[in-house]
Order: C-alpha cells, then structure tokens, then sequence
C-alpha cells in the first residue's frame, strides 16, 4: 500500500484552516499537497477528527488501489529530474509513457495505452510536474521587436497607398509573400512537463556535433535553387507589376535574385530580422500546420517529396 504522506492531525488542521479562509493554492502549497486533496480533507473533516485520537491514519481501505509497481514512480520521477535539470532536454506525455514501458516492461500488461495516460496525469499530480509552454530567453524583449514591426508595417502601407500605380483594393492583389521553411522530423514540442515554480521553462535549441538528418539531400535554399524558383515558378505567374515580401536572408539580398526578380516586374521588401513572428502572423501560423503534417506523414513512413516552390 502507498505510504501517508500526511498523519490525521495535519490533515485536520489543514481541514480547519479551509473551513474557516477556504482553499487556495497557498494552503495547498503549504500542506505539501494538491487542491483537490485539500477539498477531500474538508470534506471529510468529522471522519479524519474521529480517527485522530486512536490513529495516526485513516483506515487502509479508504487510501487508494494497491500500487502494481512501487519502484516505478520514483524511478520515473528520478528520470524527469535528469532531464529537465539545467533546463536540457523537454519532457512529454509520450516520453514518460515510454520511459514507464522501458523502466518496467510489464506496465502495459494489464492497462490500454488510455489508462496508462490516465495513471501518467495523476503522476504529475502527486509529484507537483506540470505542463508548461516552452519559452527561450530573446536579445530582445517584445515591445523592442513590436516597434520593428510597426515602423515595417506603417513603411509598406505608405508603399502601397502612395507608390502603387493601382488604386483601391486591387492594389493589395499584387503584393505577395514567398518563404522558405526546414521541415525536421525531431523538433522540440511547444510545451514540456516540468516541475512547478519553474520561472523560465526552456530547452536546448540544437543538435547533436556533427550529426543532422534530413528528408532529402538537398532540402535547403541556396542562390541556385532560388534563381530556380524564380525562372520555373514565379515569373510566369506574372502578368503586372508585383510586391514581394522576403525574409532577410543572405540568399534573398543576392544581386543576382534581385535582378531576376527586376525582370519579372517585382519590387522586392525584406522583413525585419526577428520580427518575422509579428510582422507575418499568417504567415508563421500557416507553415507551422504545414510543417506538422509532413513530421507527421513521415512519423508514419510516408514517402513524399515536397517541390522547392
């Protein structure tokens, strides 16, 4: 059977004291427990007071299941802690399902993949882990790289509305926008299991010296396949006078992607560097769904190959 974590006389206190100011997170904190517990204390205030006096417990049969695996959860929780000390590696529902199954080969024996989810959510509660979205610590803070942003805004609106030679709405049919993204199969998740408290949630952005695996060979952009780009799938698309939205990268600024892009009647704006996220919303919401259907079609073997437009 599990052990008490807490004897009857603390848990009636604890009773009290969320009789008479309710309960909180602080009272929780301090109890060393969750808020749900504290609301089964209070509940079972008389009950904990009348075995007070002749136990130090309430009686055996009222304290849960019989663990399976004793020495499971805290192995799991000794590996949760190697992994999130110094803040290295992120830590998921997957990961732990697959921990349990490597640390104790038995654990899907009699359990659905549901119920082990299940039992991994009230793991997380008894050991104070939560879910939290992974941040990075920026050079910059966000009000520095909203004003980017604003000033790359208020500059293409004046663009448009004072240099185009269309007037209207039809003006904003001519301006585009053309990206290139990397696509890799291990990236790290948007959240991460951690302990609670933790105050900056981050993992290490890289991988391993030496060592990078991808999709196809030649899966990046380089002068040769931008020039390529252009010629094969840009200019015949055009047939006026175009605005084109790029990313600052080196491949973008090259005099002869500039040229090309001259003859095919487009003028060419660059978007700040590290105001991507907020000078194109759509645009980064659009290809993170975009690069999630491909890591997940090729989770499952699919072969495809994805065009350099």
């Amino acid at each position: 059977m599990r052990e008490a974590l807490h004897t009857n006389a603390f848990r009636l206190k604890a009773a009290d004291e969320a009789i008479a100011a309710g309960v909180t997170s602080a009272l929780a904190q301090a109890s060393d427990c969750h808020r749900t517990t504290i609301y089964r204390w209070k509940k079972r205030r008389d009950e904990i007071a009348s075995a007070t006096s002749s136990s130090t417990v309430l009686k055996s049969g009222r304290r849960g299941p019989k663990v399976r695996f004793p020495d499971l959860e805290q192995r799991l929780l000794d590996w949760v802690e190697d992994m999130r000390r110094n803040k290295v590696r992120a830590v998921t529902t997957g990961c732990l399902l697959v921990m349990s199954i490597k640390l104790e080969p038995r654990f899907l024996d009699t359990r659905t993949e549901a119920a082990a989810v299940k039992y991994l959510r009230r793991f997380r509660l008894r050991n104070r882990l939560s879910i939290h979205r992974i941040t990075h610590k920026g050079r910059r803070k966000r009000s520095e790289v909203q004003v980017v942003a604003d000033e790359f805004g208020h500059s293409m609106r004046y663009k448009l509305e004072t240099g185009s030679v269309l007037a209207g709405y039809d003006k904003y049919e001519h301006l585009y926008n053309m990206n290139q993204t990397s696509i890799y199969v291990d990236m790290n998740p948007k959240t991460t299991i951690t302990f609670r408290g933790d105050r900056d949630v981050d993992v290490v952005q890289g991988m391993s010296e030496n060592s990078f695996h991808a999709m196809q060979k030649n899966a990046y952009c380089d002068e040769r396949v931008m020039l390529e780009s252009i010629k094969e799938v840009w200019t015949p698309s055009v047939s006026f006078c175009r605005v084109l939205l790029l990313d600052s990268l080196k491949v973008h600024k090259m005099n002869t992607v500039r040229a090309h892009l001259e003859d095919a009647m487009t003028d060419v704006e660059f978007v700040p560097a590290g105001a991507t996220m907020l000078a194109q919303p759509m645009d980064v919401a659009v290809m993170a769904g975009f690069n999630r259907e491909c890591r997940e079609l090729a989770g499952m073997g699919t072969d495809f190959r994805c065009d350099n437009s």
